[in-house]
């Protein structure tokens, strides 16, 4: 999976997303206080988180850095081998834009990974806080556009899964 991703920031915080994954066919998009959008096949639809509230019921994804087998990363295995027994399943497509997009659409219900850089998270992140959703950093904090860790939920699920994946 890939994607093409664009962001525009205003006072570190983006406002506007858009991704675009050509050989899916989809291209999510989003502006602040005007919600999230999937177009695909000439058809729009709004976007909307899901509405697990059980995070036994979760269908999460996470991600794998590429400097994981270097000396002193977290290669995020303690978090997987926490979260697997606690959720329905887990995902890894290799794009944390589209993951992100995922969760804003309700296929995932949440997303978490480390080692990120702004051009991984921003416009998806936009697209999941306008779908109903919530982005922080790994310890709820609001670091997640350049602290290299994200945890995008449809909130319902968001302490819970918080709790298990811990601050980085």
């Amino acid at each position: 999976f890939f994607a093409v991703a664009i962001a525009l920031a205003f006072k570190n915080r983006p406002v506007v997303g858009v991704v675009h994954a050509p050989a899916l066919g989809e291209t999510f998009v989003a502006v602040e206080g005007q919600g999230a959008l999937r177009q695909r096949g000439g058809e729009s639809e709004t976007l909307r988180v899901s509405a697990t509230s059980e995070l036994a019921d979760a269908l999460i994804a996470t991600g794998f850095s590429y400097n994981r087998n270097e000396p002193g990363c977290d290669d995020n295995s303690g978090r997987l081998a926490r979260v697997l027994p606690l959720c329905r399943d887990l995902r890894r497509l290799g794009s944390a834009e589209l993951d992100l997009c995922y969760t804003a659409a309700g296929v995932y219900d949440a997303y978490w990974e480390l080692y990120l850089q702004p051009y991984d998270v921003a416009a998806g992140a936009i697209i999941v806080q306008e779908a109903g959703g919530t982005v922080t950093d790994l310890s709820a904090g609001d670091d997640w556009l350049y602290g290299g860790q994200v945890l995008a939920t449809n909130g319902r699920l968001h302490e819970a899964l918080r709790q298990q994946v811990g601050s980085a």
